[in-house]
């Protein structure tokens, strides 16, 4: 526990950047096997460092299997047993069809439960008759990317919520606000990619038959989706090396420091038992000397802020950690729980510890 408090107010003390400002982002996907696969749109993971999914309130590891930029289309995969979604080709969809997604909007600001949004299908079209697209009254927020665009009658997925019609892409002469204008990817082009990858399309469910009670679909549904974690540390590259002031060059900096950070939850919350327990450790050990490389201007930074700014940056971190804190402590009191696991993690924690107090914080 002494360590765990160590951590806390080290993280506290050291990090202040917001999480859209250190380079972290999430959208939405669905499981389509059993085994993993996993389906979301290509722009979400695109140029990601690392990418997790969140799935009862697990964050699982996962990597990027194929991708279709063409399509916006990403197939991921992660280690496990999950429960999976039939996905459609080739079926007869008309104007009017009731269909709805569920995804995860503005997580930062909404929370990480999983939100139904319903509506129709406007057209069988999307922007400027691109016939890959359906247009949607489904409402699509930052964060919903990767949804499953499904139908209401059966449970059975249509396409992957992708993008909104904005203001900025209506055209530059009309001023009206689009409404509910939205689009997804239809389901019959996500089938050539998953054709690409050995044993894939074998191991999808079959689809459902006749209509089945809004309840049963909603539930299996939500059971199906995750919340798509990646992390840019590319993206506070680009801002440290424009940073002009201490202060800027401190939050692009310690944006690093979050990125790592929420590599270590990860990591952690991966264990169950002695073999993912020993991974963990040496992942532990890799993100500690990484923050060890940091620590020298880090430090030289802090001494250059003034003590107002270090307050206001105090605040802002306690705000911004505190999901972070709340898993850390949650995935530790299960570690300690287990001795042998404990025994392997403690030695790669008590190390990270020191990358922390190399940083500055006590």
């Amino acid at each position: 526990m002494r360590l765990l408090l160590t951590l806390t107010l080290a993280i506290n003390y050291s990090l202040f950047a917001s999480e859209a400002e250190l380079g972290v982002n999430s959208g939405s996907g669905f499981f389509i096997t059993t085994d993993g696969y996993f389906v979301t749109n290509n722009h979400v993971v695109d140029e990601a460092d690392s990418v997790a999914v969140k799935f009862e309130n697990k964050i699982i590891p996962a990597s990027v299997i194929k991708t279709d930029a063409n399509n916006d289309i990403a197939i991921l995969k992660l280690e496990g047993t999950y429960p999976c979604l039939p996905i459609g080709e080739g079926l007869e969809i008309r104007p009017g069809e009731d269909v709805f997604t569920i995804g995860f909007p503005k997580s930062y600001v909404m929370g990480d439960a999983p939100k139904t949004t319903l509506g129709t299908v406007s057209a069988i079209t999307g922007k400027e008759d691109d016939p890959r697209m359906f247009q949607i009254s489904v409402q699509i927020q930052p964060g919903n990317s990767g949804g499953p665009l499904v139908l209401k009658s059966n449970g059975n997925v249509i396409g992957v919520t992708s993008s909104s019609l904005g203001l900025t892409t209506s055209s530059e002469t009309d001023t009206t606000t689009p409404q509910n204008v939205n689009y997804a990817m239809k389901s019959t082009y996500i089938r050539p990619l998953l054709t690409t990858i050995p044993g894939l399309v074998e191991k999808l469910p079959a689809l459902h038959t006749g209509d089945r009670p809004w309840k049963d679909v909603q539930k299996e549904v939500e059971k199906c989706v995750g919340l798509v974690v990646i992390y840019q540390p590319d993206r506070n590259d680009k801002t440290e090396a424009v940073a002009e002031t201490p202060l800027d060059q401190s939050k692009a900096l310690l944006g690093k420091l979050m990125v790592n950070m929420e590599k270590l939850v990860v990591a952690l919350e991966a264990v169950t038992d002695k073999a993912t327990a020993e991974t963990a450790a040496t992942k532990i050990k890799e993100i500690g000397a990484e923050m060890r490389t940091l620590a020298p201007q880090a430090k030289e930074l802090k001494d250059k802020l003034t003590e107002e700014e270090k307050k206001t940056m105090k605040t802002a971190s306690e705000e911004a950690m505190k999901p972070i804190q709340e898993r850390m402590e949650k995935v530790m009191g299960k570690a300690m729980a287990d001795s042998e696991v404990a025994a392997i993690l403690m030695p790669a924690m008590m190390e990270f510890g020191k990358s922390l107090q190399a940083d500055g914080a006590e």
